[in-house]
């Protein structure tokens, strides 16, 4: 390769700019369309079984980069600073020449509104994979940087002090705010350079987050959730097993140990009158009367009241029915608020199972799966225990 004279605009800071975001390879790989890289991005002259000095990968870009210089130039009609010249570049040689033309980054640039074609800058953020169009994070460290190089003034940044410019949100910024709404399915790419074949291997943001996290953060986080939710729910307490029954013994031994009843007690009969003596009137009226039997007269009629219905009296019978009537009602509130939890935890549980097998495996979809299972705990608890208690009874 002969000694090259590159375009008299470009500067070392562009240069080192394109380079950190290309990344080194050394030996050519074999791309996915077909064709072949080298070094830092280069493609023209690469060839399989290639090889470069990392002194010639960086002549191979100068001379890439010359070419991308002398392509958009003419296509420039606004006064450039050297680093923004640079900026647009890195940019074009990043996104290719026809997009740079097409683009509102050169559209903004030679309407003079550099400001603007700075911001346009950020939105070559995504890139297809697999059918799917994710925002990069590699692209957008990249054209934050490119962004920084092309507003980076040659004399130096003006001072605009805090104390007489004190910023507020610019609430006609839409453009930005279109950004801000399109990083859904952001990811993080990699691309190995010492591969035989270039490739890029996508992870996303979430997957790499629950891969990092210990098992024991996301125990530590259900616990606690565990504790929140009995603070919040105290009557949702899992009531104690119920009692085991006994073993029954054989029918046989049962009747045979078993005692018989005592007979039921016998009422006296009353004796029955003496009968009439024969002696004379005056022997017989000096006998004593036989005893006479006096019943007590009915009380006054009076309305029932509910201690009379109930055989208790109005005072202390009245008032342990109370009792015992309000704390039944206080059992049947807490036995529909545990089924209510355990209706609303089956519901949170298969949220979070659905969540977590269409790929959204984050530790908010685990906690929300393990409150669920905290939640049906104690209904599952309570519908056992009916259950025995219903068995037994019936037994």
């Amino acid at each position: 390769m002969g000694q090259m004279t590159p375009h008299p605009r470009l500067s070392r800071a562009g240069l080192e700019l394109v380079k950190g975001f290309e990344g080194l390879r050394s030996k050519a790989a074999r791309l996915q369309g077909g064709g072949w890289t080298i070094g830092y991005g280069h493609t023209a002259s690469a060839r399989e079984g290639a090889s470069v000095t990392p002194g010639e990968a960086e002549a191979l870009l100068l001379y890439d980069l010359d070419k991308v210089a002398h392509a958009i130039e003419p296509l420039i009609f606004t006064p450039l600073t050297r680093n923004q010249f640079n900026a647009l570049v890195a940019f074009a040689f990043n996104v290719g020449i026809e997009n740079f033309r097409a683009s509102a980054v050169l559209k903004h640039v030679n309407e003079g509104a550099l400001l603007q074609a700075a911001a346009a800058l950020e939105l070559w953020r995504r890139a297809d994979f697999e059918g799917a169009s994710l925002v990069v994070d590699g692209l957008v460290r990249r054209r934050a940087a490119e962004k920084a190089l092309f507003l980076t003034p040659g004399e130096g940044f003006h001072p605009v002090p805090t104390p007489v410019v004190r910023p507020a949100y610019d609430l006609a910024a839409t453009e930005l705010e279109a950004q801000a709404r399109g990083l859904a399915g952001a990811a993080d790419v990699r691309v190995p350079l010492d591969s035989e074949e270039a490739v890029a291997r996508v992870e996303s943001r979430e997957e790499k987050v629950w891969a990092e996290t210990p098992a024991a953060a996301v125990e530590d986080a259900a616990g606690k959730l565990a504790e929140r939710l009995r603070v919040l729910f105290p009557d949702s307490e899992p009531p104690p097993p119920p009692p085991q029954p006994e073993p029954v013994e054989p029918e046989s031994a049962a009747v045979a140990e078993e005692p018989a009843p005592p007979p039921p007690p016998v009422e006296a009969e009353p004796e029955p009158p003496p009968p009439p003596s024969p002696l004379s009137p005056s022997v017989a009226e000096a006998a004593p009367p036989p005893p006479r039997v006096f019943e007590p007269e009915p009380p006054p009629h009076r309305p029932l009241s509910a201690g009379a219905i109930t055989g208790a009296s109005p005072r202390r019978g009245g008032a342990s029915d109370r009792t015992r009537r309000k704390a039944r009602e206080a059992a049947e509130r807490r036995a529909r608020l545990v089924l209510l939890a355990g209706v609303l935890g089956l519901l949170m549980f298969a949220g979070g199972l659905a969540a977590m097998l269409l790929g959204q495996a984050t530790l908010l979809n685990l906690g929300v799966g393990l409150a669920g299972v905290a939640l049906m705990v104690p209904a599952g608890l309570r519908l056992l225990g009916r259950a025995f208690g219903e068995r037994a009874n019936d037994g």
